[in-house]
């Protein structure tokens, strides 16, 4: 079975159309090209660090949360006759 279809291209056919109309552009366009290229990939990268942060912060809550939990809620329930 094909693992993908015929009209769908592949990552080595465009990685060659990107490197031919690289290589058609004049000087001045491929430094514009490179720096877009940079300014995109920082962007993603910026991102991904961001939504990773955001992760171990919402851990972080969910850890504080348990444990006060545990400390001031868990503690008064178990002990009704205090």
């Amino acid at each position: 079975m094909p693992s993908s279809t015929p009209s769908a291209p592949s990552l080595k056919s465009v990685y060659q159309q990107l490197t031919l109309w690289y290589q058609g552009l004049p000087d001045g366009g491929k430094v514009v090209a490179i720096a877009v290229g940079g300014i995109l990939a920082l962007s993603a990268v910026s991102t991904v660090l961001n939504l990773i942060r955001l992760a171990f912060t919402l851990a972080a809550v969910g850890v504080l949360g348990f444990v006060g939990y545990k400390l001031f809620l868990a503690s008064k329930s178990s002990n009704p006759n205090q």
